[in-house]
């Protein structure tokens, strides 16, 4: 939205309310079939599994003694690893928002090359942290963190990421 020549405020132009509804669009189709299709399958028991081992692996390299097994991680805290704590829905936020955005597909490529491997890492931080937070500090901190600082600091990094994505892919295609 901008101010025309009479100082009123002009409507966003067709283009934003087209990126709009196909993103939006596309993150409530991703919904539907992430509880649909993804949840029960045997690759999302696996995919879980993997990034419980990662988080585990990450925390044993500090010196925590942690064992995880499936998605269950324990030690001086036991925590199961989730439906909506795989970092997937976050992902694809990212991956629509690059997808759906006007630019070449080998600029998207590589905004999802970058993009989506950086949260994987971010997720499984999360993850670790988390459990720390439940070994070591009361039960509201790690309440505090899985509910409210860590959801936001991943959003903070998916709109920053694209919003840096976005420029610099425009500032590249209008130099071509």
């Amino acid at each position: 939205m901008g101010r025309g020549a009479e100082g009123r405020i002009k409507p966003a132009s067709p283009s934003i309310g087209r990126f709009l509804f196909i993103y939006l669009t596309a993150l409530l189709t991703f919904q539907i079939f992430y509880y649909q299709a993804v949840v029960p399958s045997a690759a999302f028991a696996a995919y879980l599994d993997l990034i419980t081992q990662a988080a585990a692996r990450m925390l044993r390299a500090v010196g925590e003694d942690v064992s995880a097994n499936a998605s269950l991680m324990s030690g001086e805290f036991s925590m199961s690893v989730r439906p909506g704590c795989d970092g997937l829905q976050v992902m694809a936020i990212l991956a629509f928002g690059i997808l759906v955005y006007p630019s070449s597909m080998r600029r998207k490529l590589w905004g999802l090359a970058i993009g989506i491997p950086a949260l994987l890492f971010l997720n499984v931080v999360r993850l670790a942290s988390l459990h720390w937070a439940g070994s070591y500090w009361p039960n509201w901190v790690f309440q505090s963190m899985h509910i409210h600082v860590w959801p936001a600091l991943l959003i903070f990094f998916v709109l920053g990421f694209w919003a840096v994505w976005a420029l610099r892919s425009d500032r590249v295609g209008s130099k071509s």
